[in-house]
């Protein structure tokens, strides 16, 4: 039960890690909104089960020493989603930045016209 429950745990870490990889390709190359909520909203999918079989793997942990190694391993996968959120929040408020600059130059070249 124990090995069956780590290997589906790493599973998770992996599509995690995946799906982040993803979405900062999307950041970079300034892909659509939607496809960026799109693949958050797969990776909040994935972060729901990672959860819940972490919290199961280790409940199954005996050992101090492996529950010390699962304990670092999930702060950092909780580091590495708080710098993914950050990330997607600036690029949202950048995006609705230049929404804004450019609803705002429109209007004023309409009034010029």
């Amino acid at each position: 039960m124990l090995e069956e429950v780590r290997r589906s745990r790493s599973a998770q870490t992996g599509v995690l890690t995946r799906l982040n990889n993803e979405i900062r390709t999307l950041i970079e190359n300034e892909e659509e909104v939607e496809k960026l909520i799109e693949k958050r909203a797969s990776y909040e999918r994935i972060w729901k089960r990672f959860i819940d079989i972490h919290e199961e793997y280790f409940i199954l942990l005996v050992n101090e020493h492996d529950k010390e190694a699962a304990r670092h391993s999930y702060l950092e996968q909780i580091e590495k989603k708080l710098n993914l959120e950050s990330l997607i929040k600036e690029q949202f408020n950048k995006r609705n930045g230049e929404v804004a600059c450019s609803s705002k130059v429109s209007e004023q070249s309409s009034k010029s016209s």
